[in-house]
């Protein structure tokens, strides 16, 4: 009889050659237009496709494998990025895998991560472009992808089976720091609303309303439909307008990209701009998903994030639905969140494939 520990030791071989040199170059804030980020994804990928070559799956896995990698490879022509790619081949590796280890390993990939960034960061500043009192000004601040890989790292903690009220009140503590020393509203934000939340799913008129059920299943299509529509109707409604200052004018660049492109089903290379006369950024992963990655993708994700969010429910896997709603609320202002490397959710995703799937013939 075949030893099928080897072919699950091989598999987590193929899992960490991805994930952890993946996680920390993201981390650290090495985007898709680095040659070096580009470099590493590439040895990567190919060490973790040699170690899973004897990995065996069922007929209907292959077939849904097949298809979401065949997308990922022509999103990667249509969008010119590759990340999306990497994410759905690294969602590939996380299904039928005990994820308590990997969760482990990167938890202190992370913790070198962030280290790594405070120093860089400690006497470093980049100029990075803000709209202030009604015109778009040069301010110098520091790396927001500090608060991400911390975010992350918060998450990963809680997603072990045991916590401790003293390390989430640390993590607070730690939290306010960081703020300080970044300013990332956005992260703080988020972070404060998964302790919020935390706290509030213990509580069994929460977790059993089905009213809420409902919306939390459905909250990805509901922020995504209010997302295009307010980004949409942005230059008609002076009140959109008012609070578009605060949110650094996110609203007014997603209703220029939005006239600017036009709807596709595989997605287009949308032109980021930094220049001060024609500044062009997509902070946002649901306008990204459609302008960017197109229709079929758009729907997919958020299927998959409303099934997936099912699932947790039915489990009652409570800190799995915070970390998913901590992810769904942090896209409206960052698009990191389609990028497996620094979102945990993507163990869940796997675990929910993993039971739809495996063992199916």
């Amino acid at each position: 009889m075949r030893d099928t520990r080897w072919r699950i030791s091989i598999k987590y071989l193929g899992v960490l050659f991805l994930f952890l040199p993946m996680v920390f170059i993201k981390s650290i804030g090495l985007g898709s237009s680095s040659y070096a980020a580009l470099a590493i994804a590439a040895i990567s990928l190919l060490g973790s496709s040699l170690a899973l070559r004897s990995i065996r799956v069922s007929k209907r896995e292959k077939q849904l494998w097949i298809l979401l990698l065949t997308l990922g490879i022509i999103l990667f022509f249509t969008s010119g990025k590759y990340f999306l790619f990497l994410s759905i081949y690294s969602l590939f590796l996380l299904t039928r895998l005990d994820s308590t280890r990997l969760q482990r390993d990167l938890f202190y990939v992370c913790i070198v991560a962030l280290f790594v960034l405070i120093f860089i960061n400690w006497n470093t500043y980049s100029n990075e472009l803000r709209f202030v009192d009604g015109e778009w000004t040069s301010v110098i601040k520091r790396s927001n992808v500090i608060f991400v890989t911390f975010f992350m790292l918060f998450n990963l903690y809680i997603m072990k089976e045991k916590t401790r009220k003293i390390v989430i009140l640390l993590f607070i503590m730690a939290g306010i720091a960081l703020f300080k020393f970044t300013y990332s509203r956005s992260g703080f934000v988020c972070l404060m609303v998964e302790v919020l939340l935390l706290f509030l799913y213990k509580i069994r008129l929460i977790h059993n309303s089905k009213v809420i059920r409902r919306v939390v299943c459905f909250s990805p299509f509901i922020i995504f439909i209010g997302v295009v529509l307010i980004n949409y109707l942005y230059s008609s409604i002076p009140f959109l307008q008012q609070v578009d200052l605060l949110l650094q004018h996110r609203l007014y660049l997603g209703n220029k990209i939005l006239s600017m492109y036009p709807l596709t089903f595989f997605g287009q290379n949308v032109i980021i701009s930094t220049a001060a006369d024609n500044y062009i950024a997509m902070d946002n992963t649901y306008l990204n998903l459609f302008i960017n990655y197109g229709i079929l993708i758009t729907l997919c994700w958020l299927v998959l994030n409303v099934f997936t969010f099912k699932y947790l429910y039915k489990t009652k896997n409570y800190t799995g639905i915070v970390v998913l709603l901590g992810y769904t609320v942090y896209g409206l202002t960052e698009s990191f969140v389609l990028v497996s490397f620094l979102n945990p959710a993507f163990f869940y995703y796997g675990r929910y494939l993993t039971e739809q799937f495996s063992n199916k013939k």
